[in-house]
């Protein structure tokens, strides 16, 4: 079954079969060499500080039940989100991992086999593994090489798709302010507009400065 850039395979798996209109070849050098400077560390994922990136996750953390979940951590880099819901008792029963640096994936996969979780991580953006919830922390910000329009066209088929193999909800955070330095930034309306038709919005803002998360909930209470 073909759904846009994807193909639906065995237990509702999607594989990408067109490369959608965007260009990674700069994004991937991007991270290679955060990596290179600053290692397994929120600086080496292009975060400010580790203050900010748990900022983010204590975001997330609003939309997970406190039972059994399925999770997809869409750019996962290290698995520092798993440890996070490690250390607050939240650990899903089954979790995915996808990131474009191969470096990060190897140490995502050994924080994985740390929590006992069930579940694999995937060096590559052509596989969608179904589950119940999907985050994707920062992922859509950095879009060194690529022009505006092609860019949120990108965040539009992403956001469909994720929307086809998250059972119950998902949420992803964008920038505040001018799009410049190779970095995406827009407005809340921009997005709720177009997620509106995958579930109940929630946008969230004020933990940090220049940064909102939108929550898409399919259930009316997941918790």
């Amino acid at each position: 079954m073909e759904i846009g850039f994807w193909s639906r395979g065995g237990a509702g798996i999607l594989m990408l079969t067109e490369a959608p209109p965007v260009k990674f070849n700069r994004i991937i050098s991007f991270y290679n060499e955060r990596h290179k400077n600053y290692g397994h560390t929120s600086k080496g994922l292009g975060w400010s500080n580790q203050e900010q990136q748990v900022k983010r996750f204590e975001v997330f953390l609003q939309m997970l039940p406190i039972g059994e979940y399925s999770l997809h951590d869409y750019g996962c880099g290290y698995g520092a989100l798993l440890d996070f819901l490690g250390l607050h008792g939240r650990l899903p029963v089954a979790y995915y991992g996808t990131d474009i640096c191969a470096k990060q994936v190897f140490r995502a996969k050994e924080t994985l086999n740390k929590h006992g979780c069930e579940g694999n991580i995937f060096s590559t953006h052509f596989i969608m593994i179904p589950a119940d919830f999907f985050i994707i922390s920062g992922t859509f910000n950095v879009m060194i090489g690529n022009n505006l329009s092609t860019w949120e066209k990108y965040i539009e088929i992403m956001l469909s798709t994720i929307n086809l193999c998250s059972h119950k909800g998902f949420g992803f955070n964008i920038l505040t302010g001018k799009v410049e330095h190779g970095l995406y930034a827009s407005e809340p309306k921009r997005w709720t507009d177009f997620c509106s038709q995958f579930g109940k919005c929630e946008v969230i803002s004020g933990y940090l400065p220049g940064d909102f998360t939108i929550l898409i909930r399919k259930e009316v209470n997941v918790q």
